[in-house]
């Protein structure tokens, strides 16, 4: 066939698609802009992607996209079959997906609401997952094409945090009936079902054996033996008459191996034995001691920084007043003060360690009132607060007129919590210091300073710590006393490093000791074990550690916590947001000024069979990041808050860095489960049965909600290891949903925090809405009847009545054809 007769075909086949109506000069301008690389609007917004959650490997899965069209005017329907969406990988992983161009293309299109959809083009699968490369793709990016023409623009990228993800695995999502895993046999890898469901005991013991609940994903806290099985592994079966036989009235014996359980009303546990609240001495609530040693009342003009100094390993202070953000039965120290002013007087208070350090004490501090009952305002009650920065506490606020009580205890009864200790004290009227961000010196924006420098230091104002003057560069490290090691990474404290380490090597600096170590780098959401297993690993699987795990190992389970904790918990109040504040610092305040906060308390649970070991930030530092404003590392994703509308579209994110896991608090009880805490900061873990407890008065134990819309159902969504860093039992219950209920606070920085429950009895709330089921878990692509929908579809048959058969004919005529 001559040149000229090809040349004449293809204009013949330009004439058909000439069917479709050309395109509008407003779209061609915009797509030769977004071509040659300038900004445009982008034509779609609002967009979600709709898939399964999980598909098997070698399994085929289909996608949608669902959008708002932002873009030119659509009068037109058929303007439609111009446009489509390319995917495109964002890891290279990601092509062992798929193998050629991927499409996404119009299906429907609501005049109304301009809500547009995007499906596969025809009824094949849009994928085909991997069957070598399991794991989270959480990373889905879509580029619009119109008429064939990349815009590059104008893309749709899809983040895990705004969206779903898709997980290639074995797991059929359900709890109960135990993780399933991609084992290797042989040279093969093949999906086994689980050994063991996670809720029974490998023995068969009743009083460790578990009722499992699959709505909640998590075992019942009562054991299936009932009332008759031991709480915990104690070394007595029946309490009661050990305890008679022991003398025990209360509390734990010795060895923490028998509960004599608490008190009646008005009455304490004193060493063992049951007395009158009225008995206790000095340093109680009943006979507190003076705050201020000169008088009762707090002079109206304030009082500038002084210290007190208290000892809780004294036998005389026993435990009798529960701070709201630690229940743990530690001695307390109750002192008294009077606010008798014409203006709120602001107060602020430091518990450290009597030697001035704040990583080894944990204490805790809370403000009461003149009977000892907590107080409303989150900021009055501190546990782990900067400053003073570590384990330290501190409270502050406003205080109208009236009697008050500081209540100065420690976060559990380890030894090396019930030390000497010292307060340090500020009162101003009208005014709260500002010493956030770790700041050890310089203006505490009340008149007074957030500490002093010694002598040979001057206060470096930005970052508000000392510093030598002439600064004189340092880079050693104290191993133990008088034995110091040169630092081979890291700050020298003028600024300047001490040096690197070599990132070829995979390196990394752990910057508390300055020393460089190598590290595993793995993708934590896609292992990969690059060695082969050990031959003594029965039914081997890579674990999301990159590490070789055998099916029979038994593992941690940590979860997050289920409505029961959270409702109770959740508190609305506006706070004053400064620059220099941690939290915005570290990203848990993405703006500043006054916001809104809905706070909750965090519970962390191991319900696996084995303790939960952490990994460290000497030993993993590329799981960690340094946190200068704190002065110590945070886990990063250790748990994740959301904030969904009903519909499932994200309105607001939240997080929680984890810096000590530790036993907080005992939440499943069973004859396997341990009678007393073990795990502490100094060593970090937690034990089956037990929580980590972060309560609400913590920094980022929030979501702000400043900028939603109030008085209305949302979505509240927990969840725990959310990037997969440590290797566990089960995935399939690291997140938790439910409904809550927003209310609209008025804007009053000094008022009193408004309770969930208050929220609910005010407005007669009785019954929550039921939730949707979350996009992707019915393992189907959700349809939707469009108003329009026959005009898309009757432009689509026209073209294709017209245009395919003939095409059809010219292809084959090009089949014997050539140039």
């Amino acid at each position: 066939m001559k040149l000229v007769e090809k040349i004449f075909i293809f204009e013949l086949i330009l004439s058909f698609i000439s069917c479709l109506p050309p395109l509008p000069e407003e779209w061609t301008i915009e797509v030769d802009k977004a071509i040659k690389g300038e900004i445009v609007k982008n034509w779609l917004s609002d967009y979600s992607f709709t898939a399964p959650l999980r598909v098997k490997p070698g399994e085929s899965w289909n996608a949608n996209v669902e959008a708002t069209w932002t873009g030119p005017s659509l009068q037109d329907p058929s303007l439609l079959n111009y446009l489509r969406l390319k995917f495109s990988p964002i890891k290279a992983e990601y092509d062992s997906l798929w193998s050629g161009d991927k499409f996404l293309v119009v299906k429907s299109y609501n005049q109304s609401n301009k809500h547009i959809v995007f499906q596969p083009n025809n009824s094949d699968a849009f994928m085909i997952a991997s069957k070598n490369r399991i794991g989270v793709y959480n990373n889905m990016h879509f580029t619009l094409e119109v008429n064939y023409q990349l815009l590059p623009k104008m893309f749709v990228f899809i983040n895990s945090r705004y969206s779903r993800d898709v997980e290639v695995t074995c797991s059929d999502g359900l709890f109960c009936n135990g993780e399933e895993r991609y084992v290797l046999i042989g040279s093969s890898k093949v999906c086994m079902n689980a050994k063991m469901k996670p809720c029974d005991d490998p023995n068969g013991n009743p009083c460790s054996s578990y009722n499992c609940i699959e709505a909640n994903r998590e075992c019942s806290p009562m054991p299936v033996g009932g009332e008759s099985c031991r709480k915990c592994n104690s070394t007595f079966v029946d309490e009661n008459a050990s305890c008679k036989e022991l003398g025990l009235e209360c509390g734990w014996n010795a060895n923490k191996t028998v509960n004599c359980g608490s008190c009646g009303q008005n009455r304490v546990c004193s060493k063992n034995k049951c007395i009158d609240v009225s008995s206790l001495g000095e340093g109680s609530c009943q006979k507190p001691y003076l705050l201020y040693n000169q008088s009762r009342t707090i002079p109206a003009n304030g009082l500038p920084a002084f210290t007190i100094n208290g000892n809780l390993s004294l036998d005389k202070y026993v435990d009798h007043v529960i701070p709201v953000c630690n229940p743990a039965p530690v001695p307390d120290i109750v002192y008294e003060f009077e606010i008798n002013s014409q203006v709120p007087m602001g107060i602020e208070v430091q518990m450290l360690k009597a030697d001035g350090t704040t990583d080894e004490m944990d204490t805790v501090l809370a403000l009461t009132n003149e009977t000892c009952d907590p107080l409303p305002l989150y900021s009055f009650c501190g546990d782990d607060n900067v400053p003073p920065g570590g384990v330290s506490s501190r409270i502050f606020g406003k205080l109208s007129n009236g009697v008050y009580k500081l209540v100065a205890t420690a976060f559990s009864d380890v030894p090396v919590n019930l030390q000497a200790f010292e307060l340090k004290v500020k009162f101003y009227p009208n005014c709260i210091p500002q010493c956030d961000g770790n700041r050890k010196c310089g203006s505490d924006g009340c008149g007074g300073e957030c500490g002093s420098c010694e002598n040979g230091q001057i206060c470096h104002l930005e970052t508000g710590l000392c510093r030598a003057d002439p600064c004189i560069p340092d880079c050693t490290y104290m191993v133990k006393e008088n034995v110091t090691e040169r630092r081979e990474c890291g700050m020298d404290g003028c600024g300047n490093l001490c040096g690197s380490c070599n990132v070829l090597k995979n390196e990394m600096c752990v910057f508390e000791t300055g020393k460089c170590v190598q590290v595993q780098l793995c993708d934590h959401l896609m292992p990969v074990c690059v060695d082969s297993p050990p031959k003594s690993l029965e039914n081997p699987y890579c674990g999301h550690d990159c590490k070789w795990h055998s099916m029979l190992e038994p593992l941690g389970d940590l979860i997050p916590n289920n409505k029961s904790f959270v409702l109770p918990s959740i508190e609305y109040n506006w706070v004053n947001v400064p620059n220099r504040s941690c939290a915005v610092i570290e990203g848990c305040h993405k703006k500043n000024g006054d916001r809104l906060l809905m706070r909750f308390d965090t519970y962390v649970h191991n319900t696996g069979r084995v303790n939960f070991y952490p990994p460290s930030a000497a030993e993993s530092p590329h799981l960690f990041e340094w946190s200068p404003c704190h002065a110590h590392f945070h886990f990063d994703g250790f748990a994740l808050f959301n904030l969904y509308d009903m519909n499932h579209r994200l309105v607001s994110i939240g997080g929680k860095r984890g810096y000590c896991m530790e036993d907080t608090v005992q939440t499943i009880y069973g004859q396997h489960i341990s009678c007393e805490n073990k795990f502490d900061c100094s060593n970090q873990g937690i034990q089956p049965g037990w929580a980590d407890l972060y309560p609400n008065v913590l920094d980022c134990q929030w979501l702000d909600i400043t900028d939603i819309e109030r008085e209305k159902w949302y979505i509240y969504e927990i969840c725990s290891n959310v990037d997969r860093k440590l290797h566990e039992a089960s995935n399939t219950n690291d997140c938790k949903r439910f409904p809550v209920y927003v209310p609209d606070v008025p804007l009053d920085l000094n008022a009193p925090a408004l309770k969930y429950a208050q929220v609910l009895k005010n407005r007669n709330i009785t019954t929550e809405p039921v939730m949707k089921p979350v996009p992707g878990e019915e393992q189907s692509i959700l349809k939707e009847t469009l108003l329009d929908e026959n005009n898309t579809n009757k432009a689509n048959n026209k073209i294709g009545i017209i245009f395919f058969p003939i095409l059809i004919i010219l292809i084959n005529f090009f089949n014997y054809s050539s140039f």
